[in-house]
């Protein structure tokens, strides 16, 4: 894990540089914490509740957001209803996204072409990645994506944000 986490932080460091000059006012002077007790409260909030995708910490550094949450996806059962998009697709035109998965496996189609018919999505075109526990994938501005299928007892990641000034809302 150690060594996952040491790419999310050199992805941050390749996608998100922040130059001396670029420095505001208004960005951090000290480190952001998320800690791990937190992302447990909220995982457990999303279960009970059947919400996903919800950013946990937007930070603003300068000519970038910077936000984190976490992420469910389950499909619906006989007691409780489906948590997460599992089978539909989208752009972000703005954001860059990076996925730590943390629970379950999926499979996420990316790139292609974005086709939207009526109130559905797909991507022709597209590539296939098998993802697990552990697993880092950045999805650049512009890519289309999304999951194709995911494990029977769902998947769980952290998800990882870097926008433009403003562009992300922290919500609880």
């Amino acid at each position: 894990m150690p060594r996952a986490i040491l790419s999310l932080f050199v992805g941050f460091a390749v996608l998100a540089p922040i130059h001396a000059s670029a420095q505001t006012d208004q960005a951090p002077k000290a480190a952001i914490d998320l800690t791990k007790a937190e992302i447990d409260t909220y995982q457990k909030r999303a279960l009970e509740e059947g919400i996903s995708d919800q950013n946990l910490r937007v930070v603003e550094i300068g000519p970038y957001s910077v936000g984190s949450a976490v992420i469910l996806r389950r499909y619906a059962t006989a007691t409780s209803k489906a948590i997460g998009n599992i089978g539909g697709y989208l752009i972000h035109p703005d954001v860059t996204e990076i996925y730590y998965i943390t629970r379950g496996t999926g499979t996420q189609i990316t790139g292609g072409t974005l086709v939207k018919e009526g109130d559905k999505t797909r991507i022709d075109g597209g590539r296939t990645s098998k993802l697990t526990v552990g697993d880092i994938q950045v999805i650049p501005p512009n890519v289309p994506h999304g999951w194709s299928s995911v494990d029977p007892g769902g998947m769980d990641y952290l998800i990882f944000r870097v926008a433009p000034p403003r562009a992300l809302k922290e919500k609880r």
